[in-house]
């Protein structure tokens, strides 16, 4: 019998787009790379997998992974929000608890 063991959280992410959720990673301070439908993000303390195909990440569980996921979830969103703002000559500002509007000029 192991004198431990490891648990694994797996979490649903829909992160369409690469190139956004590569740049969103980028500045969390992960590095990034994409083998076989598969995106790994690691830094000095931890390795995040995302597959693609199942949508689906996966990470150690505990406390602080969870909250780090989050914000890679945020980000991903932060910066799909700042492409789209871009694309359309929309100005993006930030409100209140990660909240953002988009207006027209």
């Amino acid at each position: 019998m192991p004198c431990y063991t490891v648990r694994y959280s797996s979490v649903e992410f829909k992160a369409k787009y690469i190139d956004i959720l590569e740049e969103a990673a980028k500045r969390l301070g992960y590095n990034f790379r994409q083998i076989d439908g598969k995106v790994y993000l690691s830094n000095r303390s931890e390795n995040i997998v995302i597959d693609l195909i199942s949508e689906s990440v996966r990470v150690r569980a505990n406390q602080g992974n969870e909250e780090k996921l989050n914000s890679l979830k945020q980000m991903y969103s932060q910066v799909g929000l700042e492409a789209i703002a871009k694309k359309k000559k929309f100005v993006l500002s930030m409100k209140k608890n990660q909240r953002f509007e988009l207006r027209r000029y």
